[in-house]
């Protein structure tokens, strides 16, 4: 299905019975991409599991900088072979600690928002 130069608002506007591909030309005729592919078929609750896999991808990135963030002593001691590589992989680790954080702390307010809704039904 070609929706031409209409840009797709709302996820209500696809098709959800059907499994096709459709696509999307970019209103804006400056950008370079003209084309945007999308699934017609859309979920009630779109990107339930990608937050799931955002943060085990997360916890991967904690897990290899780990190594370099523990060399962090060396780095004021002056005897870090590469200096650069410890502060950048610190600076990563701690952001990724902090997405974490977020993400397991949305998933808290989520379960205690289900709740205090299926306790006012």
């Amino acid at each position: 299905r070609d929706l031409g130069h209409r840009p797709l608002t709302q996820s209500s506007e696809l098709d959800s019975t059907t499994t096709e591909l459709l696509r999307l030309r970019s209103r804006h005729h400056g950008l370079q991409s003209g084309t945007i592919i999308a699934p017609t078929q859309v979920s009630e609750k779109p990107g339930t599991g990608h937050i799931h896999i955002a943060l085990v991808v997360a916890l991967l990135g904690v897990a290899g900088t780990l190594m370099n963030v523990l060399q962090l002593g060396s780095v004021f001691a002056g005897t870090a072979e590469r200096p650069a590589a410890v502060l950048v992989s610190t600076i990563t680790f701690l952001l990724l600690i902090v997405y974490i954080a977020l993400g397991v702390r949305s998933f808290v307010v989520a379960r205690r928002w289900r709740r205090e809704q299926r306790a006012a039904d």
